[in-house]
């Protein structure tokens, strides 16, 4: 998830039981809040800074991102910035409500009101030597966290359960091979690894702590973070890298190409892009949804996510391939820009653009699209085998048996079973790894509650409509086939009651043997 701007319901305010009571009186923590929106208001930026804490200004400064429409980065997901041109205007009206006292800090809730309606939203402050000053509730709420260094992040986490040296490493991996994608200089990825990415892993209830959002992730605009509920998170890792990659820009961009690219190289909701982007030859061919409907953020936004990201993906992932990633970027940037801008981008606008870009007129474009939506109607699962595989394993149930074969390039599964429609499910185990002896798959108990994790790596999932492969050490989705959308007479034959399906090699890091695969059946719904 990464978004322009929101209404958070947490930026903090802290205050120390320590100071002296002359102190407190004078420098209480709602007088700073009020010096605070005075400066802000009177655009004193400046003296605005004075009020935050040195340590989130030094975080939010450390990887050189800029957004050239905004003054002030480490508050612009605030209330008091979204809304700063209606307060001065006296169209919103801001009242300090009241400050609550805790151990460590103090929460100033504030309010924002129109003829209509009102906002409630807090900050909080922290005592820095005797004096009370703004700190974010990333850091304020994170800062008795462990955290582990990789190359490219600072990995923050409460719960060890959460990590392991798996999912670590792919931290590093997907950074670097995103940079690679962006054409991110040698120098600026040196300058990653020396100053690293904030990353904090966090279960749902720290999620919405941190971030006032029940999400699966956010790149965190304000510190260049990621708040996420998986290691890694691709999609929140591209976010903030094609940022890192332009260095500066607006804080907004056409969603169709922000979100477009996330998932282009990164997937969404856990899945890999080659899954989420499976959908879209079958959105486009039952004309569910066409190209040219989500192109203005208007467009975008009306339709469903389930739609509007595997299309977006899809078109982010032909421009770049067809065009280059040199243009495409060129596009991103000339598509930023503030809100109101980008609001108000009607199609032919955005036409205009991409086609002066590309050097290509729109009907050649769609065309191109058109024709690149066909590689992705099968990923790394397929259905049917060759009938040529060499035989590696055979699984046995109690009502279901597997043959594993191998070829060059895939292992083929043939499933047989005594029951009408066979269902069950392939664990392939790894010996533990260091630091992942505590660890516990979510994605693993989110499917099989009555079931212990014992270190599974991957585990492929089937019956007679489709087949998935998970992987349990970065709780994703990595490859599927589903037949509803790609019938095949192949996979699924009533009358021999068998599937029959095929699993490309590259999808996995692990070769496949008897010793290392276990067949269940049928899974706990």
């Amino acid at each position: 998830m990464f978004r322009c701007y929101s209404i958070s319901a947490a930026l903090i305010l802290m205050i120390s039981s320590y100071m002296t009571p002359a102190l407190a009186e004078i420098n209480k923590p709602e007088n700073v809040v009020e010096n605070y929106i005075d400066a802000v208001v009177a655009g004193n930026w400046k003296q605005a800074e004075n009020y935050w804490s040195p340590h989130e200004i030094k975080k939010s400064n450390r990887l050189g991102i800029k957004y050239s429409d905004e003054n002030f980065k480490y508050d612009t997901d605030s209330p008091l910035i979204i809304y700063l041109d209606f307060i001065r205007a006296g169209e919103m009206k801001i009242v300090i409500k009241k400050t609550e006292e805790f151990i460590e800090y103090s929460a100033v809730v504030l309010q924002l009101t129109t003829a209509n309606e009102s906002i409630d939203f807090n900050y909080y402050l922290i005592s820095v030597k005797n004096e009370w000053l703004i700190s974010s509730p990333v850091y304020l709420f994170t800062k008795n966290w462990n955290s582990i260094q990789t190359d490219y992040a600072n990995i923050l986490f409460s719960d060890s359960t959460l990590i392991n040296t798996y999912a670590l490493n792919k931290v590093d991996q997907y950074i670097k091979k995103i940079g690679d994608l962006l054409k991110i200089p040698p120098d600026k990825m040196k300058k990653l690894e020396e100053n690293k990415i904030d990353y904090f892993i966090c279960n749902k209830e720290e999620m919405i702590l941190l971030t006032d959002y029940d999400a699966n992730g956010i790149s965190n605009l304000q510190f260049d973070a990621i708040i996420s509920l998986h290691l890694p998170h691709p999609h929140e890792l591209v976010h903030l890298l094609i940022n890192y990659s332009l260095e500066e820009l607006p804080l907004c961009t056409l969603p169709v190409l922000q979100e477009g690219l996330a998932v282009a190289l990164g997937g969404r909701w856990g899945k890999s892009p080659e899954v989420v982007m499976q959908l879209s030859p079958i959105i486009i061919s039952e004309n569910i949804c066409k190209l040219d409907d989500l192109l203005s953020s208007a467009g975008f936004n009306k339709i469903m996510p389930d739609i509007s990201y595997p299309v977006s993906g899809v078109f982010s992932n032909m421009l770049i391939t067809n065009y280059g990633i040199d243009c495409y970027k060129k596009i991103y940037m000339l598509l930023s820009g503030s809100s109101d801008k980008i609001a108000s981008l009607i199609n032919i606008e955005i036409i205009n653009i991409i086609e002066q870009t590309c050097d290509a007129d729109w009907r050649t474009i769609n065309s191109e699209y058109f024709n690149y939506l066909k590689q992705f109607e099968f990923n790394n699962l397929k259905p049917g085998t060759s009938g040529s595989g060499e035989l590696i394993s055979k699984l046995s149930g109690e009502c279901t048996s597997i043959i594993v074969n191998e070829t060059d390039d895939t292992y083929e599964f043939i499933v047989q079973s005594d029951i009408v429609a066979p269902v069950g499910l392939i664990l392939i185990n790894i010996q533990r790894q260091p630091f992942s002896a505590t660890y516990r798959s979510n994605l693993f108990s989110e499917q099989f509650p009555n079931y212990e994790y014992s270190g599974y790596k991957y585990g492929i999932k089937f019956d007679v409509n489709e087949v998935g492969l998970y992987n349990y050490l970065t709780n994703s989705l990595e490859a599927k086939y589903v037949a509803a959308f790609s019938p095949d007479e192949n996979y699924w034959d009533e009358k021999s009651s068998t599937i029959r399906y095929n699993l490309r090699k590259s999808a996995i890091d692990i070769e496949l043997q008897s010793k290392n695969m276990t067949l269940i059946e049928p899974p706990t719904p």
